[in-house]
């Protein structure tokens, strides 16, 4: 069974608090959550350290209310083309306060902050994969013909890398 809970970290929080989750699925340990959240945290202004912890309670959550396991993925590159950069030229800050004008940075902290908590998992219910290789070109864009938006991959590509 697959289902998509999409949305900031704190929505899919509320969904899981409301019930999300049903008895039969809290009860099946053959059951998989993929979770993949995070990034519009970033992009909503909060910081690597606090995304971390959000993405953590989340899978913490399933974790304690299931008996399955959980894969967290690395968030996906975000582009930083020209046209952001005037929008909205200051995305976040350093741990020095100094200002960040791409996602880049805040993404690679973010990922490692994850993969280091799952790699931390001793009973060994949580693993990490990053499958955002693919989609990067160069250090602060992405792939446009699979990444049109330069946030979520196209619905030609998606299939491909689920």
């Amino acid at each position: 069974v697959s289902r998509k809970c999409v949305g900031s970290v704190s929505e899919v929080s509320r969904r899981l608090a409301d019930g999300e989750l049903s008895p039969a699925m809290a009860s099946d340990p053959q059951l998989a959550f993929v979770v993949l959240i995070g990034t519009n945290n970033l992009g909503r202004g909060h910081t690597p350290k606090e995304t971390v912890a959000g993405v953590v309670a989340v899978a913490g959550t399933l974790l304690n209310q299931t008996q399955g396991r959980v894969l967290l993925n690395a968030l996906l590159p975000r582009g930083d083309g020209n046209k952001r950069k005037k929008a909205a030229p200051v995305v976040g800050s350093a741990a020095d306060g100094s200002p960040v004008r791409s996602f880049s940075p805040l993404i690679t902290k973010v990922n490692a902050g994850l993969r280091s908590w799952a790699e931390a998992d001793a009973a060994r219910r949580v693993g990490f994969v990053d499958c955002g290789g693919p989609f990067r070109r160069g250090e602060h864009d992405v792939q446009r013909e699979l990444m049109p938006d330069s946030l979520r991959p196209s619905l030609d590509v998606e299939p491909r890398w689920q």
